[in-house]
């Protein structure tokens, strides 16, 4: 053969063949070619020639960038979600952990108001009240102990977190315990000094040593009880003498010294004497039905499960 015929057939040289190998595309050549960063694609031959170019380098940014954003705004609104759940939470925590703490000893809390309510009234003389203590010398101790209790707990509900209408009403409960449970300290604290002077092996001796103080409470009382036992000695001395006891068996004592011992003893059974104290000791607010702990305890409770029931 005409080493010329190469030629007819279309040569794959450099610089050879006819126009049917241009129109093919670049033959031989990879599959895919990048040339300054743009792609080209290449072995199927088509009608109008040349290689087919994908210039994607605008389009994949902006796609990325909206990827990036949505992104973004998911875990965002991720955290937001997490933190009024977290907030929700935490509201209903205190709520629950409030009504628990109100529930926790209110009666307890009544008990003790309510005897010092029949203290105020001028219900309990020493005479009683020393006969509780005699059989359970922490008598005063544990009766103010649950408002003790609940004083502290209150205090560590974060107010912030409870509707407007519950955190003033249990600011306002705070303000009333505190002002309560300082009467119900002091005259427990009177109470026990004396007790202990009803109790002494000299009662004479020992409520003159408090004549001077400068409690002025202290004092005051001190005066009533020293002036109740020194007159008590004398009258029992006297029957002493004429063979009389304080049980008053003989006609004789009973009509001589009875209404006389009978007088001084209506110190001991007077209820107008502690309430005299606490009519001091609750000056300048006094101590109105009006401002009872446990009443504000069932109006807190109310509105505090009405906001857990919303």
């Amino acid at each position: 053969m005409d080493p010329t015929q190469n030629d007819a057939f279309g040569s794959f040289s450099s610089g050879q063949g006819g126009g049917a190998g241009q129109t093919g595309g670049y033959v031989g050549a990879p599959n895919n070619v990048e040339t300054n960063g743009q792609q080209i694609i290449s072995p199927m031959p088509t009608s109008i020639g040349g290689p087919i170019v994908l210039n994607n380098d605008g389009e994949g940014k902006k796609s990325r960038k909206w990827v990036i954003i949505a992104v973004a705004l998911l875990v965002l609104g991720m955290v937001v979600a997490g933190v009024l759940v977290a907030l929700n939470l935490r509201k209903y925590s205190n709520n629950e952990q409030l009504s628990s703490i109100l529930k926790s000893d209110s009666d307890g809390v009544q008990k003790a108001e309510s005897f010092f309510g029949h203290i105020k009234d001028g219900d309990v003389s020493f005479e009683l009240l020393f006969s509780q203590m005699n059989n359970n010398s922490t008598f005063m101790e544990e009766l103010i102990s649950p408002v003790k209790d609940l004083q502290k707990q209150v205090e560590v509900i974060n107010g912030a977190t409870l509707s407007v209408n519950v955190n003033d009403l249990l600011e306002k409960t705070k303000n009333v315990i505190s002002k309560r449970l300082s009467i119900f300290n002091e005259l427990s604290d009177i109470c026990t000094v004396f007790y202990g002077i009803y109790k002494s092996s000299d009662s004479v001796a020992a409520s003159r040593e408090l004549l001077n103080s400068d409690d002025k409470q202290i004092a005051s009382l001190a005066q009533w009880f020293y002036d109740y036992f020194s007159r008590r000695a004398q009258i029992l001395s006297d029957m002493s003498s004429d063979g009389c006891d304080d049980q008053f068996a003989n006609p004789l004592c009973l009509e001589k010294y009875f209404n006389e011992y009978r007088e001084n003893e209506e110190f001991m059974s007077d209820g107008d004497k502690l309430a005299n104290i606490m009519v001091r000791l609750s000056s300048p607010d006094g101590y109105g039905e009006t401002f009872l702990i446990s009443n504000m305890i069932d109006e807190l409770l109310y509105e505090n499960d009405e906001v857990e029931n919303e």
